[in-house]
């Protein structure tokens, strides 16, 4: 059970219900089904992880925000609502219980939405990094519209912001790059 504030009221809501209020902060309901079903299950997973072996929770210490029903109907318009939550509440009752364990352990679903053509390890990652975090191709997200977003900024507003005096004349010897990563 999961306990959540509901416009100043504490109400108690089972892991799927809260579920349902959860995707639409982290997937599009234009989502391919299959990809939302997929979410249902990581949100699921990383709810039991944070829970541990607790029976109540509550979803201030969750690292998922829960989303009301009026916020959806904000984020999507009334004409879209009902459409939309219905993908929302057929992805977790086609997935109802479905988890990602490793070892017998709920894993630590961790998620980007794009990366560089291949994924890191997770020990390339993190101290600890878990084994079933392993690195592949993704050649496919170079096609993705979030793949590549470049910024401009102005000299001036660089140099305010990292305190630093660059001058077109010093730029290419202003630079260094200190690591990289895959």
């Amino acid at each position: 059970v999961i306990k959540v504030d509901v416009d100043g009221e504490y109400k108690a809501m089972d892991i799927e219900e809260y579920i349902i209020g959860v995707l639409p902060g982290q997937i599009s309901p234009k989502s391919n089904m299959e990809a939302v079903k997929a979410q249902a299950v990581i949100v699921r997973t990383s709810i039991l992880r944070q829970m541990g072996e607790n029976k109540t929770f509550d979803s201030e210490n969750l690292q998922e925000e829960y989303i009301e029903d009026k916020e959806q109907r904000n984020i999507w318009g009334e004409l879209h609502y009902d459409k939309y939550k219905k993908i929302m509440e057929k992805a977790v009752l086609d997935t109802k219980g479905q988890v990602l364990r490793y070892n017998g352990e709920y894993i630590d679903p961790l998620y980007h939405r794009v990366s560089s053509g291949t994924t890191a390890t997770a020990k390339e990652l993190f101290e600890n990094g878990a084994e079933y975090l392993v690195g592949v191709e993704s050649k496919e997200d170079v096609n993705s519209k979030d793949y590549l977003t470049m910024y401009t900024f102005p000299l001036a507003k660089i140099n305010e912001e990292f305190g630093c005096a660059i001058t077109p004349e010093n730029m290419t010897d202003s630079f260094t790059i200190l690591e990289s990563t895959p």
